[in-house]
């Protein structure tokens, strides 16, 4: 058996190996690209599912986005808890058991250039994910809104 030039990436050299030794250093040099890659590729996912999972919350939490849970019933025996744009006047948490306040009115002493109201786009319409049913939103959605 001959000997056998294998050029080292990491040291821009050519090294002479015997040629069994050869044949296990190619294998190991494919096994751990092949780990580089698979290390890579996790880290991406992660990054990526950070990245969106940062979006959802800072949408929540700067009123983008509306959370609007619906509880198992005979219609939906699992609930769905939808991730919805939000509507003006429309709560972070929401749900069909929701009741809105009433709205305040304003005196009428003159010319109003308030901007005309604008049509409620439908649920379906907005919703952006739809989620399996999370029970602390549905409670989330009962509680009285804050008064600040």
């Amino acid at each position: 058996m001959g000997d056998v030039y294998l050029f080292s990436p990491g040291r821009p050299q050519w090294l002479k190996f015997p040629q069994k030794k050869a044949i296990l250093l190619r294998s190991g040099l494919a096994q751990s690209e092949r780990t580089l890659v698979l290390k890579k590729l996790l880290i991406f996912f992660v990054i990526v599912t950070a990245a969106v999972s940062f979006w959802f919350i800072f949408a929540i939490w700067t009123g983008l986005y509306s959370v609007y849970s619906f509880p198992p019933s005979k219609a939906n025996p699992d609930g769905a808890t939808l991730i919805v744009s939000r509507e003006d006047g429309e709560p972070m948490f929401d749900s069909p058991q929701y009741k809105k306040p009433a709205p305040k009115e304003k005196g009428s002493g003159g010319i109003v250039f308030a901007p005309s109201e604008k049509p409620h786009r439908s649920l379906e319409q907005r919703t952006i994910v739809e989620l399996p049913f999370i029970e602390w939103a549905y409670q989330k959605s009962l509680e009285p809104p804050s008064t600040e």
